[in-house]
């Protein structure tokens, strides 16, 4: 009994004593709180992560570690504004806190409001003005204190491997503007849930709505994952882009018609490989105006190859395959057309027939040097009410004039050939048209 009494009375210490640690933890985590302004202000001006310098006009803290801010400005070393944040949330580790062992780990998420964020990237997909390297520099030491290392001692300091970061970031109806190379994106309306573990994984969740740089858009959507666990990160993401205009990846491609698209992102960073399908409601390209198109491509090393592309145009239907220069602007394609009604095509009921096209359209990013040429073969139809067999032929087309050439119609009284006839604009301009007896090859002019 005695022994259960004494059993008993440990328990009881052993739980005062972990509600005094508590009671104790917790208050020094208020009075560290009080101090949240302060403590902040002096971290900032020792880190050496966040390049330049950060700026906050309030500052609160719990003592459960959550640190509310308003009015966070961060301004690179060259004087560029990298983020403006109205209202956010930081939520530390409170032990951290109190023995003031403040380092990249000790966030462990940070939520923000209405922020405008700007992020250039290098090369190797790294953001500028972050550096997470550590360095062999240490503190000197002044009456006992620790003195903040100064930007000579850290430049000059020996990178010997890079810091971690811990958290999660999320992100409330931001703006954010990226900048890789010679691509910007400026996106609106952005949500986002990331959370990152450098030792371990990056997850996404990321949608925004109209954004407007290298390509506008309407909306954007990635999730997934980045596997950091590699030497190199390794990307296993869905992408989707809903009405993409063509037009805004430069003045190789004159097509202003949207087109959305479902995509993945393998490959490691930053040499991503982008596969997906793609579809248009409509699509005008030089002479030819397409609907219902829809196909596949891929994205690598900055160029974007379209293949098994199908789409209907003037009554009949197209196969289609190309590829396009996101640095260059330029592009090809490659067409082949179907059973086209010959009076739509040429925008005139006096020609009727069924045709085949084989097109070529080839750009070097100007849209008035942009070259569409190929050849044509049609079954039996009318001109002018007159029958023919078919009719075959060659055409070109540069800024919007679709010259023809070695124009054969085959009747049953011999060929109808033309040398050459244009459609300007939409509107049929016709030269002279010859009858060529096929056995004397005498000719015979029609017009």
């Amino acid at each position: 009994m005695w022994q259960k009494f004494l059993a008993f009375g440990k328990i009881k210490v052993i739980a005062v004593l972990v509600v005094v640690a508590a009671v104790v933890f917790y208050g020094l985590c208020y009075l560290a709180s009080i101090q949240a302004a302060e403590i902040f202000n002096r971290e900032m001006a020792r880190q050496h992560v966040l390049q330049g310098t950060l700026t906050v006009g309030r500052l609160s803290a719990n003592p459960l570690g959550k640190v509310s801010f308003h009015d966070l400005v961060w301004i690179s070393p060259e004087g560029e504004k990298l983020a403006q944040i109205p209202e956010g949330y930081i939520h530390v580790r409170p032990w951290d806190v109190v023995t003031k062992n403040f380092t990249t780990t000790t966030i462990k998420s940070l939520e923000l409001d209405n922020a405008v964020i700007n992020l250039n990237f290098n090369k190797d997909m790294s953001v500028k003005d972050v550096d997470r390297s550590k360095r062999d520099v240490k503190p000197v030491r002044k009456n006992g204190k620790r003195q903040p290392i100064s930007k000579e001692q850290w430049a000059t300091s020996k990178i010997i491997g890079q810091k971690d970061f811990d958290f999660r970031l999320l992100l409330n109806n931001c703006v954010l503007t990226t900048i890789y190379e010679k691509r910007n994106f400026t996106m609106k309306d952005v949500d986002a849930n990331i959370y990152l573990n450098t030792k371990d994984k990056l997850d996404i969740d990321f949608s925004s709505g109209p954004f407007g740089g290298t390509i506008i858009a309407q909306g954007l959507v990635i999730k997934g994952t980045v596997d950091l666990k590699q030497p190199r990160p390794v990307c296993n993401l869905s992408l989707n882009i809903s009405e993409c205009n063509p037009a805004s990846l430069g003045s190789g491609i004159d097509v202003h018609e949207t087109v959305s698209t479902d995509a993945t992102i393998t490959g490691t960073l930053p040499e991503v490989v982008i596969d997906g399908s793609m579809r248009m409601e409509a699509l005008t390209i030089p002479a030819l105006d397409f609907t219902n198109v829809v196909g596949f491509y891929k994205y690598e090393d900055g160029i974007i190859k379209a293949s098994k592309i199908t789409a209907n145009v003037y009554g009949g239907n197209v196969d289609a395959s190309g590829e396009f220069n996101l640095d260059t602007k330029g592009y090809s394609l490659d067409i082949l057309g179907h059973e086209l009604k010959a009076m739509i095509a040429a925008h005139d009921p006096k020609i009727r027939c069924d045709v085949d096209l084989d097109v070529k359209i080839r750009s070097d990013g100007n849209p008035k040097t942009t070259l569409t040429y190929g050849s044509f073969t049609s079954g039996p139809g009318s001109y002018m009410l007159v029958p023919f067999e078919s009719i075959r032929g060659e055409f070109k087309n540069i800024d919007k004039v679709l010259t023809f050439k070695n124009v054969v119609i085959t009747t049953k009284f011999g060929q109808v050939k033309s040398d050459a006839f244009q459609i300007i604009r939409g509107k049929l301009h016709l030269n002279n048209l010859y009858l060529e007896d096929q056995k004397t090859g005498q000719r015979q002019q029609l017009r």
